[in-house]
């Protein structure tokens, strides 16, 4: 009971210190100070029953494996990744490009949105409305599960009323595929595998970023354009260079 008392204390006088600390960093240091409350509270309690039951001889517990079952394997496809630059491919890069700057421009935008409304009125009024809530589990005589339970339901909550603050100024948050990346976008726009899209965007910025300085070989010798690939570039490297810029 004595350390429950305690574990209270510490959750309130986080909140107090969250209070005066600076705006933009309360959101983020109130979710982390519940969320680094409860896993004290897990170990408390696992600690108080043995935590190295699972790793004794005879414990019954599963021996951890890297080991994963897998299905039939799917029927393998060769694309080729290195595609020839013709004055069609140029065209369909600059489209996957243009998609991949959109892409990295609303983030940049959204995220300057977002890092402003942290220090608004109501930003702060959202915060302040969890003090009450986490006094209570303070001075609370709950289990330590129920604790956990509690400071898990604040945390949501907070996180719930500050992504719909954010939504309504800063709009929808924008999804990315975390395998494919930003670049997975411009790969789609482009009509290309990633690994393709990828390739060409290798190949292509040296190039573009040697001719802007007088000459037709990229720095890299062992980057290798042919003359009608270097035909097809030429004429488009000034526009290209821009938007390759805001992306490497």
């Amino acid at each position: 009971m004595k350390s429950q008392h305690l574990s209270g204390i510490v959750v309130g006088l986080a909140f107090m210190a969250l209070i005066t600390s600076p705006a933009e960093a309360q959101f983020g240091g109130l979710k982390n100070a519940i969320k680094k409350k409860a896993a004290e509270v897990v170990t408390e309690k696992v600690l108080g029953k043995d935590a190295d039951s699972s790793a004794k001889p005879g414990s019954g517990a599963p021996a951890a494996t890297g080991a994963t079952v897998a299905g039939p394997a799917a029927p393998r496809v060769s694309v080729p990744t290195q595609l020839e630059i013709t004055s069609d491919m140029v065209t369909k890069f600059t489209t996957g490009l243009n998609a991949e700057v959109a892409l990295r421009q609303s983030i940049v935008k959204r995220n300057a949105c977002t890092t402003a409304l942290a220090s608004s009125q109501e930003s702060m009024t959202i915060l302040t409305q969890f003090g009450p809530a986490l006094e209570k589990i303070s001075n609370s005589n709950m289990s330590g599960d129920q604790k956990m339970a509690e400071l898990n339901r604040v945390s949501a909550e907070m996180d719930a009323k500050k992504a719909s603050l954010e939504v309504k100024h800063c709009g929808p948050v924008i999804e990315v595929n975390e395998d494919s990346g930003m670049e997975g976008v411009g790969a789609a726009a482009a009509g290309l595998t990633q690994p393709q899209y990828s390739i060409m965007k290798e190949r292509i910025a040296p190039f573009c970023m040697a001719l802007a300085k007088g000459s037709d070989q990229p720095a890299n010798s062992r980057l290798i354009l042919t003359d009608a690939e270097k035909t097809a570039l030429k004429p488009r490297c000034s526009a290209l260079l821009v938007s390759l810029k805001k992306v490497l």
